[in-house]
């Protein structure tokens, strides 16, 4: 099993930027939440994804430093599929505990759209109220890949956020084609905007807060976002969800590649937007894998993170055998910027990292926005 990059941040660093925090104590983590399995449920043959082999495709020229990151393809044994089997055993498998207050899944009316628009392949969960302040104002998450498993995890919450899911495939490329116009992020937040004007019957409705979030290959709409939008975009969090093209010596990362996301970082670690980033240990070939982009981060600000004790992180009540457990292994904390890195190099290790996105929404975003 490929473990986390153990590289430290002397391995070549983009200069000290900005000072970083005394190393952290390790913060406290909670049981997972999942549904009893009755008994008598018949356990089918677990899934697993087919592996995506990786392009053998030639690193990309370095970015200017304004340019977003260089998209690369889903890493070697991430799941080419939806993350949701019928084996309650696996990292794959997350239990259906309805939709709770939400409802259902709603769509956006965009008939002007072309069939490939982000906004024809957005679906929409409105809470009771639209989640509406006095100002009509509302909290909003945009998460790119694994609609439901998101929606599994996130619905039975009771939060007062408003969640929009976009699948668009299962490579990178899919990803950043759905953002690859200039200002079709701010189209997609628009219609968003005017979905809960009609659904509330109020005139006065904006995105308070913004939240981006992806999962494996989903990180492409995201950096897209993120070089259109810098200012809107409120909070960042990263599910295994970070890559980055070599630089030609196939060992460093690009110049420039990560950009966006150092400045994120820096911000975050001074106490603005928030910005959670999880790796798991899943190597890849000819682009760098998300323990590597963790590294480059951290190598950045001129910090280093904490090695752990292959904790397992639980949450009360939660019955292990339900699911393959998240094993912490690093992590760094600096103001708002969080770094968990964990064990675990196969499809179900993989897919584990959506289970963190209520973990990130609770502890870090959510209290941030308010």
């Amino acid at each position: 099993m490929a473990g986390v990059d153990p590289r430290p941040a002397e391995r070549g660093s983009n200069g000290p930027q900005t000072s970083s925090s005394a190393p952290p104590g390790k913060r406290k983590t909670s049981r997972w939440d999942a549904a009893i399995i009755a008994a008598s449920m018949v356990l089918t043959v677990l899934a697993l994804a087919r592996v995506v082999p990786s392009p053998s495709a030639k690193p990309a020229a370095a970015p200017s430093a304004s340019a977003a990151p260089s998209p690369g393809s889903l890493p070697k044994g991430a799941p080419s599929v939806e993350p949701d089997t019928e084996a309650p055993i696996s990292g794959c498998f997350f239990p259906d505990r309805g939709f709770g207050a939400y409802g259902n899944w709603q769509s956006f009316d965009v008939p002007d759209a072309a069939p490939n628009d982000v906004r024809r392949l957005a679906k929409v969960l409105v809470p009771p109220g639209a989640g509406l302040r006095a100002d009509g104002g509302f909290d909003l998450l945009v998460h790119f890949h694994g609609a439901e498993p998101v929606r599994k995890e996130l619905a039975p919450m009771g939060l007062s956020l408003v969640v929009v899911a976009i699948d668009a495939g299962t490579r990178s490329s899919h990803y950043g084609k759905l953002l690859a116009e200039q200002g079709s992020f701010d189209r997609l937040i628009s219609a968003i905007e005017q979905h809960i004007a009609r659904a509330s019957s109020r005139a006065d409705t904006h995105a308070a807060h913004l939240a981006v979030s992806s999962w494996s290959a989903g990180y492409a709409a995201v950096t897209r976002a993120l070089a259109q939008s810098p200012k809107r975009i409120g909070a960042i969090v990263l599910l295994d969800s970070l890559y980055a093209s070599y630089a030609p010596n196939q060992r460093d990362i690009a110049k420039g590649a990560l950009s966006g996301y150092v400045e994120a970082a820096r911000e975050a670690a001074r106490g603005g937007a928030p910005f959670y980033l999880s790796h798991s240990g899943v190597r890849t070939d000819g682009y760098a894998s998300t323990s590597e982009v963790a590294t480059a981060l951290l190598d950045g600000l001129g910090a280093t993170s904490v090695s752990v004790a292959g904790d397992v992180e639980e949450e009360e009540g939660d019955d292990p055998s339900d699911h393959a457990p998240l094993r912490l292994v690093r992590m760094y904390d600096a103001g708002r910027f969080v770094i968990r890195g964990y064990a675990g190099a196969g499809p179900d290790d993989h897919c584990a990292h959506l289970r963190l996105l209520k973990r990130a929404l609770t502890e870090d975003v959510l209290p941030a926005f308010h």
